[in-house]
């Protein structure tokens, strides 16, 4: 147990070295980028409904506008950026864990730490943790759902079942 703990503290070490080396260094905001701050923004407002009519999921915006609103940050587009931004770091770092805990469950600890390591440096999954874009909330929701439909069929609880539908859901 001991080992399994350092390895994971290991793993979550270096994932968040990269993603915030790659946060700080990297043009985090795009096109995709721009409409979710700009729908978080009507979010904000209180225009749902002008939210709703912009074709990209609800579910990202909603996360920048809650981040925003708790952050206390200003309403500049730096601030609205640097919400999207801390959504995709904290997912990313998240995913790392939940990869971790999959992969340990279905094969033990010694390939739960490489596949963590893995996702920790992968070059994609760090992108998508430094960027205001919708992908590393995604994954992380689906990873999550994944996580459950596997206890689930292990034979543990209702309660998986209805995690991995409800994270499914809402990716």
């Amino acid at each position: 147990m001991g080992s399994c703990r350092l390895g994971l503290a290991i793993v979550v070490c270096v994932g968040g070295i990269a993603r915030l080396f790659a946060a700080a260094t990297t043009l985090t905001i795009a096109v995709d980028g721009v409409v979710y701050v700009r729908q978080a923004r009507l979010l904000d407002a209180g225009h749902l409904k002008q939210a709703l009519a912009i074709p990209y999921h609800i579910g990202y915006a909603a996360c920048v506008c809650a981040t925003h609103k708790l952050l206390l940050l200003s309403s500049t587009p730096e601030g609205w950026e640097l919400a999207g931004q801390v959504v995709s770091l904290v997912a990313g770092f998240v995913t790392i864990f939940v990869l971790w805990k999959i992969t340990e469950e279905v094969f033990g600890e010694k390939v739960g730490f490489w596949v963590g390591l893995a996702a920790a440096l992968n070059v994609q999954l760090v992108r998508f943790s430094a960027q205001v874009r919708s992908e590393a909330l995604f994954f992380l929701l689906l990873c999550g759902a994944l996580l459950f439909a596997i206890r689930f069929l292990k034979g543990q609880t209702v309660w998986n079942a209805a995690m991995c539908g409800l994270l499914t859901v809402l990716a």
